[in-house]
């Protein structure tokens, strides 16, 4: 796989530039609508990071600062290594822990934060805690905070976008969750919003979050047993959640339960019609066959197509015309084609090699009146002829 390909950009060391070819791609695959190609896409923006920073490690490898000595033309003096290492002051024992002290009491805020649900939602409150850090405290206290933030990642984006402008955590190699810290995978930021008329007292929103943000990264990486297992958990204790509804949905699908997926994909539809969920559903009832229903659903799907076509087209033409054809044919098989629609029609049929479509059901009863009356006519003449004849 050529993950350079993909991104549509050559072979390059500068991440911003392969940061923004991952941004253009990654509005013709949102994670919803299309999630085999977004898993791709970030497969291979991680992997272009990953070569670009070895490409800089080496680049900086091959530039060695010459010795001054050198340079000046003097001698340069023998080490003695007999002699004695003097440990400088910054590595004594007292400031080791020193900086293990303050580590800790890093850590403790960081801890302290993170409890609070409404605190760690708020940027500001993060940004009072850099505030209130030195220089030296951040540089000492930056591994231990990339680690915290690797088990403690249930954050919106505002506070992801702040924290990678102070510690760079995208280009962090031992940062694990880059991907939540993207604007399209933010499950975490509506959750405020969603339970401000909740007035329950013993409802967890935090244990909620964490419930909903580990069921999509489960998702992401397509464990379905887990995802379905934190997504039933979720449900239980709230039902109108559209994402975790379509995390259990896909979950069933993807372990061949075609039948209970429907229904919730359903549930799902109810909450927030839209495109992706639309061909959800229509794929999900073509693989069980139920055409029926698929059809009633690629209606809607036609009519938010051509309703939207102009603000928003999320929906290609080429998609569309896949699933006109899919259902023409099955039309056909079943003789159920009550009328050509146009022109593009009867040239799927020839491309089909359905030339002897069926009659129109609309035109049947005509074409069948119309023989009555014509024989019922050709009887009336012959019959007064005969008696004209006789008489």
């Amino acid at each position: 796989m050529n993950c350079w390909k993909v991104l549509g950009i050559k072979r390059t060391g500068d991440i911003r530039e392969i940061k923004r070819a991952y941004a253009r791609k990654l509005r013709d695959h949102p994670p919803e609508d299309d999630p085999e190609g977004f898993m791709l896409l970030r497969e291979c923006y991680e992997l272009a990071l990953k070569s670009a920073e070895k490409q800089n490690r080496r680049a900086e490898k091959l530039v060695k600062p010459v010795d001054e000595s050198v340079q000046s033309g003097e001698p340069t003096q023998p080490v003695d290594q007999s002699a004695e290492t003097i440990l400088p002051e910054a590595l004594s024992p007292a400031d080791t822990s020193a900086d293990t002290s303050a580590v800790n009491s890093i850590v403790n805020k960081l801890e302290e934060l993170y409890n609070d649900f409404k605190r760690r939602m708020d940027p500001d409150e993060w940004k009072q805690l850099f505030n209130g850090l030195g220089v030296s405290e951040l540089r000492t206290a930056e591994k231990p905070f990339v680690d915290f933030l690797n088990e403690h990642y249930v954050l919106p984006f505002s506070v992801w976008q702040y924290l990678d402008t102070e510690i760079s955590l995208r280009d962090n190699e031992n940062f694990h969750r880059n991907f939540l810290a993207d604007e399209h995978n933010d499950v975490c930021t509506p959750i405020p919003e969603m339970f401000r008329e909740i007035q329950d007292p013993g409802f967890d929103i935090s244990f909620y979050a964490g419930l909903r943000v580990n069921a999509y990264v489960a998702y992401q990486f397509e464990n379905w047993n887990i995802a379905e297992a934190l997504a039933r958990q979720a449900i239980e204790l709230y039902k109108d959640d559209y994402l975790i509804q379509i995390i259990l949905g896909a979950a069933l699908r993807a372990t061949d339960r075609e039948r209970e997926s429907v229904i919730v994909y359903q549930r799902a539809f109810e909450l927030d019609p839209n495109f992706g969920l639309c061909q959800r559903l229509l794929r999900t009832y073509i693989d069980l066959d139920d055409y029926e229903m698929a059809l009633k659903i690629f209606k809607m799907l036609r009519k938010l197509y051509y309703k939207k076509k102009k603000v928003e087209q999320k929906l290609s033409r080429d998609t569309l015309m896949e699933y006109e054809k899919l259902f023409l044919e099955y039309k056909v098989k079943k003789r159920r084609i009550t009328k050509i629609r146009s022109s593009w029609q009867r040239t799927m049929l020839g491309e089909m090699r359905h030339f002897r479509y069926v009659t129109p059901r609309g035109y049947k009863r005509f074409l069948y009146s119309c023989l009555l009356f014509l024989v019922a006519l050709f009887g009336s003449i012959t019959l007064l002829a005969f008696i004209n004849g006789q008489l």
